[in-house]
């Protein structure tokens, strides 16, 4: 992950075009970006640090929220492209967006960034994750908790199993010895290894 670098950062609120206050009266109720000219703050947002290929920056900045409709999505970029939201000031540009599908019970979680450091130049970094947030659910997921169930009480068999060997009334340390080096109880061990491995 790349250092972060602070630099002191813009977190004047502005109005369309980067025009200073006052804004016109009909501005936000004609403007599809009004809210993207002003700056939301870390905590506003509960937003988090973004890394990429040249710097890392704060979950702050200047927010433009898309709309489901494509359409719409498209006229907010128009808008933002003709009153040059990105221009020679800018030095990241985020998009974060999930995906869902409810069908396969997958979860994607996308981001690109577009670095335009003080040097000039273009850099661009993408991170894609797919992931199942809910691992027991529908009939896959009761097939998955009932191995994972078998496996536990294997598992929990097998760790006492382990323990009344070891601590048998006998000569602990030669029993450890014979015990530990026959190939069943190498097993078990690696059992038990896996299972933490998979609590953690």
């Amino acid at each position: 992950m790349p250092k972060p670098i602070y630099r002191e950062k813009e977190t004047t609120d502005y109005c369309k075009g980067w025009a200073h206050f006052p804004c016109p009266v009909a501005e936000k109720s004609i403007s599809l970006t009004s809210s993207a000219w002003l700056y939301n703050f870390l905590d506003e947002v509960w937003g988090f640090s973004t890394y990429a290929l040249y710097n890392t920056y704060g979950g702050g900045g200047y927010f433009m929220k898309l709309d489901v409709n494509s359409d719409v999505s498209q006229k907010i970029f128009v808008e933002l492209n003709e009153n040059s939201w990105f221009d020679n000031q800018t030095r990241a540009v985020i998009l974060k967006f999930f995906l869902n599908n409810a069908n396969a019970n997958l979860f994607v979680y996308a981001k690109f960034v577009d670095e335009f450091p003080e040097i000039a130049g273009f850099l661009p970094y993408s991170t894609i994750s797919v992931f199942r947030l809910y691992l027991h659910y529908g009939q896959e997921g009761n097939f998955i908790m009932f191995f994972e169930l078998v496996f536990l009480l294997i598992t929990l068999f097998a760790t006492i199993n382990i323990a009344y060997q070891i601590h048998r009334p006998q000569d602990l340390f030669q029993v450890s010895l014979e015990y530990s080096g026959h190939f069943g109880t190498q097993n078990e061990l690696y059992t038990c290894r896996l299972l933490c491995l998979c609590l953690n």
